[in-house]
This record gives structure tokens, sequence and C-alpha cells, in this order.
């Protein structure tokens, strides 16, 4: 089974070390996840918005996290979770 594909609303605990916004804990379905290590980040524009795309490695899995800059929320875009 690959990974999951979604679109969920999810609270982050972020910070900015040296300019750069790095989650640290995703809140999903009433359960915390600590990012372990941020894998990769890339930032998509998309109409006067900035996507921020995380690949996230957690104590259960890896996922891939979306911030959006305009209207400041978080999103789970992928996870393998459930695998």
């Amino acid at each position: 089974m690959g990974p999951m594909t979604l679109a969920d609303k999810v609270s982050v605990l972020a910070k900015f070390d040296d300019g750069k916004l790095v989650p640290i804990i995703m809140r999903w379905r009433g359960r915390r996840y600590w990012v372990q290590g941020v894998n990769l980040h890339h930032v998509e524009n998309r109409g006067g918005d900035k996507i921020h795309y995380f690949a996230v490695s957690t104590e259960i899995g890896d996922a891939t996290l979306s911030y959006s800059q305009d209207e400041m929320y978080w999103r789970l875009v992928e996870t393998n979770f459930f695998e």
C-alpha cells in the first residue's frame, strides 16, 4: 500500500530557525506527532500565495505538510501512517 493522499487541516507547532519555518509538532485526529526531521522543503507560488511543502519524518512514519502563507493554515497532504 502506498502513501495516503489527504487534504486535512492540522494544527502545527512551528518555529523560525535562522529565518526558516520549521514544523516541530503536528496534531491530527486528536493525536500529536513529533517531527523528528525535515527531509525536504520547497515553495510553490500559487497566484499571490506561497505554499510551503515539508516532507517530514515522525515517530510512526513519514508525512507531507503544507503551509499557506496567505491563508495561514497547515494541511496534511500525504502520509504513510497506516501502512
